[in-house]
């Protein structure tokens, strides 16, 4: 029996059932930030959040009702935490799930730990940023 392709060119809108794709739904949590208030403002950070969810719904049947979205003022640390336990509690193991951020991070040495940092961290508060 042969190992389903995988990687990049592996995927094919026009399969149908039965072609060894998964039969979950598609869901997507795109987060852009910008205008931080702590933070070096960024320039395309929201853009680049649009497009690829734009992309994915346009070429890879991600229906816009399973995209969150969540733009500048809306990311907050409070809004990432809530966004994802909401995503845990309703994504099912046949689903697919992509989480797109695009904006400031931060790597932690001492603990070899990456962040996301919301619209609303303080400058050097690593408690208000949100492990990935």
């Amino acid at each position: 029996m042969s190992q389903p392709k995988r990687g990049i060119g592996a995927y094919h809108p026009d399969q149908g059932p039965g072609s060894g794709l998964a039969r979950g739904k598609n869901y997507l949590l795109a987060i852009g930030i910008d205008k931080y208030l702590h933070f070096p403002q960024l320039n395309n950070a929201v853009r680049d959040a649009e497009t690829f969810a734009a992309l994915l719904q346009e070429r890879y049947q991600f229906d816009v009702r399973n995209t969150e979205v969540l733009f500048n003022e809306q990311a907050t640390e409070r809004q990432l935490i809530f966004k994802l336990r909401d995503m845990a509690r309703l994504v099912t193991p046949e689903d697919n799930l992509i989480i797109y951020f695009s904006g400031h991070g931060a790597f932690d040495d001492v603990l070899n730990e990456g962040y996301w940092i919301p619209v609303d961290a303080e400058r050097d508060a690593i408690e208000d940023f949100v492990p990935n």
